[in-house]
């Protein structure tokens, strides 16, 4: 008798985790910025003076668009 091997997927990670990632990674991305204009100006469009206080500001819009989300989708 074959044994039937089901192709099983990881479990899709929580919404909060998924942000906390996103905003993990473009706070590394600015940390890696070789160009100091460009970095001055990403932390002056997201309002922040250094990578963790924008890390904080790309959270905080990513749940208030994950807010205005779930307040569209309810009846």
């Amino acid at each position: 008798m074959s044994q039937q091997r089901q192709c099983r997927q990881p479990p899709m990670p929580s919404d909060d985790m998924m942000r906390h990632s996103i905003a993990d990674s473009l706070m590394e991305m600015l940390l890696n910025m070789t160009t100091s204009q460009y970095l001055h100006e990403c932390l002056e469009l997201l309002g922040a003076t250094d990578p963790l206080q924008a890390r904080s500001q790309i959270l905080n819009i990513l749940q208030r668009i994950a807010g205005e989300r779930s307040t569209q989708q309810q009846p």
